[in-house]
């Protein structure tokens, strides 16, 4: 019975360890922190931020949005759904920019647009 009780433990704590924020409170953690007075993203703090701390939030959220399983993500209501999407690729896309910084236009780092 000790076993049993064990596992379902570890299962719980594990799927509790695992559960995605669908309120994508660290991306909006990163976005009021790093943020130009225009709305813009500030790119120059948040690339020295992330190089001088390996466990920075914006590294913290994309993991976890990594680790959304298909059956986890085909869960959630349509809202949540498309909330996760557009979050993902507005947060891929800034870890993107952040890799090729300092750069004009991101189109600038992919194809024949770069340079």
């Amino acid at each position: 019975m000790g076993r049993l009780v064990a596992f379902v433990l570890a299962l719980t704590l594990s799927w509790i360890g695992n559960a995605f924020d669908t309120s994508h409170a660290l991306w909006g953690e990163v976005l009021n922190q790093y943020r130009t007075d225009n709305g813009l993203v500030a790119y120059a703090p948040l690339k020295a931020a992330m190089a001088a701390n390996p466990k920075h939030p914006l590294r913290t959220y994309l993991t976890h949005l990594s680790a959304v399983s298909a059956p986890s993500f085909d869960s959630w209501s349509r809202d949540e759904q498309m909330a996760f999407l557009i979050n993902a690729y507005n947060a891929f896309t800034v870890q993107w920019v952040l890799h090729h910084y300092p750069v004009t236009s991101i189109k600038k780092t992919v194809g024949w647009f770069a340079s």
